[in-house]
C-alpha cells in the first residue's frame, strides 16, 4: 500500500475495483492521460493491456544529416529561402514525373 500511496484518485478507485490485482502499477501518466476505459482495461487484464500512446504524433524530426541531403537533392545551398525550394522542388517534380517521361 506506500507504493500506492503517490497515485491519483482515479488510479485508486480501480485498485478497490480490482482488489485482488497484483500486477504492476500503472505508469505515472495513467492518471492524467489515460481514459476510464484504459485503466478499466488495463486493470481487467492484470496490466497486460496498455492503451497505445497518444498525444504526441510519431513523425521524425529532421535531423541536420537529413536537411543537408534535401537541399542537395534540389541543387541547393542549406538556408536557401522557402520560395526558391519550393520552385526548385517543382521544376525537379515536372522533370521526374512519370507522365512527363515515358521512357524512363
Amino acid at each position: 500500500k506506500a507504493a500506492r500511496a503517490h497515485l491519483g484518485p482515479r488510479v485508486k478507485s480501480y485498485f478497490a475495483k480490482f482488489p485482488a490485482y497484483s500486477g504492476e502499477l500503472p505508469p505515472d501518466e495513467a492518471e492524467e492521460v489515460w481514459t476510464d476505459q484504459d485503466l478499466h482495461n488495463f486493470f481487467f487484464s492484470s496490466g497486460f493491456i496498455r492503451p497505445k500512446a497518444r498525444g504526441a504524433s510519431k513523425v521524425k524530426k529532421m535531423t541536420p544529416t537529413m536537411l543537408q541531403e534535401f537541399y542537395a537533392a534540389l541543387g541547393l545551398k542549406r538556408g536557401t529561402p522557402l520560395p526558391e525550394v519550393r520552385v526548385a522542388y517543382h521544376q525537379l517534380a515536372l522533370r521526374y514525373h512519370p507522365d512527363k517521361n515515358a521512357g524512363s
